[in-house]
């Protein structure tokens, strides 16, 4: 059926969470592309480690507005409102892109417009651009008796930690395939202290993908533990 309406995962993954599948709403969410949505999902029923390790498969770094959200709202459910609050801070959300408007700063045109008109399908993205932190935690929840628990894993903590606290000095960082003004990208990069490396090497420490990357090398690098950075980011 999903095969046939890609239209249906969203309201799918939203029946399973409210029926406390969250195991099969993980499964879903990766095979159907939808990490984002299930980012928030997980977040807003109260499964924060769960929410933080699907945000860790998001595209772009997890910078979507739902992966943004979703992420920091789990930091505080499991203990860190102060990577929390840095996460509203630092894990700005890109834009999305728009013939002829180019790359705008978070909410952008299309995100205004949304706000405006349709408030009601991203309430992530209204309340990271209007009250933040304080307005995400207005959207926890109860879940149903007998739901699937979360899978605790402090590891993820110390992960974002690291993310949200340290520089790129003296991090290893692959591109992977084009990327617009990539002379800019790695002269920005090694601004930072950054080390290029050219290929999935198990040592490396974050990766940046082009819209063309290979498919089997994103998933070298996700198996090796490498995260991703957004192309557009502080170092940019």
């Amino acid at each position: 059926m999903l095969d046939r309406a890609p239209y249906l995962v969203e309201p799918y993954l939203d029946a399973l969470a409210a029926t406390g599948q969250f195991d099969r709403l993980v499964s879903t969410a990766r095979e159907r592309s939808a990490t984002a949505h299930a980012t928030w999902l997980l977040a807003t029923n109260a499964r924060p480690f769960s929410a933080l390790a699907m945000q860790r498969l998001a595209r772009g770094g997890g910078r979507e507005p739902e992966a943004v959200a979703g992420g920091a709202l789990a930091l505080f459910l499991a203990g860190r409102p102060d990577l929390a609050a840095l996460a509203c801070d630092r894990d700005r959300p890109e834009a999305r892109l728009l013939p002829g408007v180019g790359v705008t700063p978070f909410p952008g045109p299309d995100e205004l417009w949304q706000m405006e008109h349709e408030p009601e399908r991203c309430p992530a993205m209204t309340a990271l651009a209007t009250s933040g932190l304080a307005a995400l935690l207005g959207h926890v929840h109860q879940v149903v008796p007998g739901a699937d628990p979360d899978h605790v894993d402090v590891a993820l903590l110390a992960e974002r930690e690291k993310d949200l606290r340290s520089s790129l000095a003296g991090a290893t960082v692959c591109l992977v395939g084009e990327l617009a003004q990539r002379r800019e990208l790695i002269a920005a990069l090694q601004a930072q202290g950054a080390q290029l490396v050219d290929g999935p090497f198990a040592r490396t420490d974050y990766y940046i993908a082009g819209a063309d990357a290979d498919p089997t090398t994103l998933a070298r690098l996700r198996s090796l533990g490498v995260r991703e950075l957004p192309a557009h980011g502080p170092w940019s």
